[in-house]
């Protein structure tokens, strides 16, 4: 038992001499700056939006191209839309009718049950003055 615990220590040292610095540790590049070194900072960005501002002839070109484009698609996003438009009206206009079909015909048989109601009571009135 003794040499099987001599093994296991000699491998535990062995892997404790990798990890405390038994295994070589690369060495950083030569161009890591020290703290000794100087470090220039560079100049501050312009943000871009400074950097691309068009000249007023070009805002008059940039405005004529958008002019022609929205002019071109036109026709084609009219149609999108009406065929879009279209469908959904056509769909609502049919929940519409139906609903206002229920509706009548519900008040239409309330009226007709009270006038057959009335008719009958007035008969029934002249019937009983007869005898």
């Amino acid at each position: 038992m003794s040499g099987s615990a001599d093994e296991l220590l000699s491998k535990a040292d062995a892997l404790l001499a990798r990890w405390r610095g038994g295994a070589l540790q690369p060495e950083p590049p030569a161009d890591y700056p020290l703290l000794t070194d100087v470090v220039e900072t560079p100049p501050a960005a312009v943000p871009r939006q400074a950097q691309r501002q068009p000249a007023p002839e070009q805002i008059g070109i940039i405005e004529e191209r958008v002019r022609r484009v929205l002019e071109a698609i036109e026709p084609e996003v009219a149609g999108i839309l009406a065929g879009c438009l279209h469908g959904r009206l056509e769909d609502a206009a049919k929940r519409l009718a139906a609903e206002i079909t229920g509706q009548v015909s519900d008040d239409i048989a309330e009226l007709l049950r009270e006038a057959v109601h009335q008719a009958l009571e007035r008969e029934i009135g002249r019937l009983r003055e007869k005898d």
